[in-house]
């Protein structure tokens, strides 16, 4: 059987911030990931991923989150990602205050203290899956 790797940009992306709840941040073009006491507080990103355009016979195998980090401020953070409970946010409105809820950790990766000009992945190849034979669209917070 052949096996084929497919990377997906993801449909819809943005970070959502405690210390400005009501900002949306959707036509941003960087996602802040920290926890902090600063005045931007804890920042979330939020991804969603369209499986549709997949083969019907798909089966997926191996599914990761990738993320790029340009800058590292701070002490290490364990960085977990969960799955979100809903697709139905929208980009250009989500924040803070109205963000849904979220499922429980998939995968978690340390972003090193200082480490910039890297690759971070978290393994989500269940919740992937599980999306595949659903609704098709995989949403993940990180």
């Amino acid at each position: 059987m052949e096996s084929t790797v497919r990377t997906l940009a993801p449909v819809a992306d943005t970070q959502v911030s405690s210390g400005n709840s009501t900002t949306n941040y959707g036509s941003a073009t960087s996602i802040f990931i920290q926890s902090a006491t600063t005045s931007f507080a804890n920042e979330r990103g939020w991804l969603r991923f369209d499986l549709s355009s997949l083969p019907a016979s798909a089966n997926i195998t191996s599914a990761s989150l990738e993320m790029f980090c340009w800058k590292a401020t701070g002490a290490s953070l364990p960085t977990e990602v969960h799955g979100g409970t809903t697709d139905t946010w929208v980009e250009s409105t989500i924040n803070y205050g109205n963000q849904p809820a979220f499922g429980a950790t998939l995968s978690t990766t340390t972003l090193a203290a200082g480490n910039v000009n890297v690759w971070y992945d978290w393994d989500v190849t269940s919740f992937a899956q599980s999306q595949l034979t659903g609704d098709k669209l995989v949403s993940l917070v990180v």
